[in-house]
């Protein structure tokens, strides 16, 4: 409950929601796209890959390998969806692309371009998956996950 609640709250989801929101239109920021990547999405992907650990009794270094791989597929997931935001099209996404640009939000995008951003989700996605080397079990699930996440096309 307090793993939900800490990915939940002001200072989690809800607070990147809040950042995201107050920032449409700003000047972009690394600083601040940062904040709200690790909290508007990071947080919620974190909190789902922990819960899952913690009740499956993992050991203290397996969950801190499956946080540092979740925090990293969190920031993967993100700068995935504002590179589709920007380069893709409605029919594909199955949702209206370019919004971003047009509503002057605070994506890795803006703030570092294009090529930036692609090679900033394929470094995460490789962190990612580094982050489960030495993890017990079957991560095989989750490094595809990672590939899929960076590689995606919707």
């Amino acid at each position: 409950m307090v793993e939900l609640a800490g990915a939940a709250g002001s200072l989690g989801v809800i607070g990147g929601q809040v950042e995201d929101l107050a920032a449409e239109g700003e000047p972009p920021s690394r600083d601040r796209v940062e904040f709200i990547h690790a909290h508007k999405t990071g947080d919620l992907i974190r909190a789902a890959v922990r819960l899952g650990a913690i009740a499956a009794g993992a050991a203290a270094d397996d969950l801190d390998g499956l946080t540092r791989y979740a925090e990293r597929l969190g920031k993967t997931f993100q700068i995935t969806d504002d590179i589709l935001n920007a380069t893709s099209t409605a029919e594909v996404l199955g949702k209206p692309a370019g919004t971003d640009a047009r509503r002057g939000k605070m994506t890795y995008v803006a703030v570092a371009g294009l090529d930036a951003a692609r090679s900033e989700a394929a470094t995460l996605a490789r962190d990612a998956v580094e982050a489960l080397r030495g993890v017990k079990g079957f991560t095989s699930p989750l490094s595809a996950l990672a590939e899929h996440t960076v590689n995606r096309s919707r």
